[in-house]
């Protein structure tokens, strides 16, 4: 699939918000806080869009397809929007890999 390390089977993976990890909406954005280490992020859109897809526990395949319709982006910059997200937030420890590929 993309650039993105181990992209090649992102298409099947899942990933979850850990317990140290809270969120908030706000006007125009999500601000995404680590409360282990007090890192904030703020997540504006279409990033942020693609936050609240995951966190609703949607594939990073399903993530992607509704991006497209989201912010009409086509499939490939969709793609990398979604995998450049996931590699800046799982690096932060703010996103992690579940187990669950279903």
């Amino acid at each position: 699939m993309g650039e993105a390390p181990g992209a090649d089977s992102a298409a099947a993976r899942r990933w979850v918000c850990p317990p140290e990890v809270g969120w908030v909406v706000e006007t125009a954005r999500i601000v995404v806080v680590h409360r282990g280490t007090g890192a904030a992020h703020s997540l504006e859109y279409p990033e942020a869009a693609v936050w609240d897809l995951l966190s609703r526990g949607y594939s990073c395949e399903r993530t992607i397809s509704m991006l497209c319709a989201i912010a009409s982006l086509e499939p490939r910059a969709a793609e990398q929007c979604v995998l450049a997200a996931i590699e800046s937030w799982a690096g932060s420890g703010i996103l992690v890999e579940t187990g669950d590929h279903g």
